[in-house]
């Protein structure tokens, strides 16, 4: 499956309650508030941080325009992102300025910039995919999720880490879009045992040297299939 030039395998504030304040302090308080609110308030139509579902606003026929209208214009930018190879890919990005709500969306039109192809959480991003998926999840704790073991390609290359979802619970939550994730290892294997679980092949997510290896969560995505 291609996205935009990348391949992948088959493969989302409280408030506050305050006690009894002097004037002097109710009056520092409700200065700022007004402030706070504002910069706390979700725009109309945006998705409730941190969950990201298959829904409103990230549905197939979301466009940069729909983002830039349910995030607000200051939010959203259409800039140069990482790709595969270290090439630069052009995509929608929400909360640029923000690590931990950060999310790069590409287009199946990309120069109408509509048909939502894929939305990627990565890097340092705290948003909650569809059933719990979430950054730096173990992959154990994703193979329950899953209700069973699934491949995942090897690592040390393009495609390495991406798990083989097809068929699988994870694999298309409501909404009609797919769920794909990428592992990277956490801990160093002797001698090459890590060769066992490198290059270009799938390699079972229960397989002893590849839980040894104790793999994370390090990407979600999340998109729609287009003919």
């Amino acid at each position: 499956m291609t996205f935009s030039g990348m391949t992948f395998s088959r493969m989302t504030f409280s408030r506050l309650t305050f006690p009894r304040l002097g004037l002097w302090a109710a009056a520092a308080v409700l200065s700022v508030s007004p402030a706070l609110a504002q910069q706390r308030a979700a725009p109309a139509g945006a998705a409730a941080f941190p969950n990201l579902a298959c829904a409103a606003p990230f549905v197939k026929d979301a466009s940069h325009a729909l983002m830039r209208d349910a995030f607000g214009p200051g939010r959203v930018a259409f800039q140069d992102v990482d790709g595969p190879e270290g090439a630069k890919d052009k995509a929608t990005v929400i909360y640029g300025k923000d690590a931990t709500r950060r999310l790069e969306m590409r287009w199946a039109d990309g120069k109408k910039r509509s048909g939502l192809l894929l939305v990627q959480i990565k890097d340092k991003s705290r948003w909650i995919g569809p059933n719990g998926l979430r950054l730096g999840m173990p992959l154990d704790e994703v193979e329950k999720l899953n209700g069973r073991a699934f491949p995942i390609n090897g690592f040390g290359w393009d495609m390495g880490g991406f798990a083989d979802l097809s068929g699988s619970a994870l694999q298309k939550p409501p909404g009609g879009c797919h769920v794909g994730l990428r592992f990277e290892p956490t801990a160093e294997l002797a001698g090459d045992r890590m060769t066992d679980i490198s290059g270009d092949r799938q390699i079972a997510s229960d397989n002893p040297t590849m839980r040894d290896a104790k793999p994370v969560l390090t990407e979600i995505n999340i998109g729609y299939a287009f003919k």
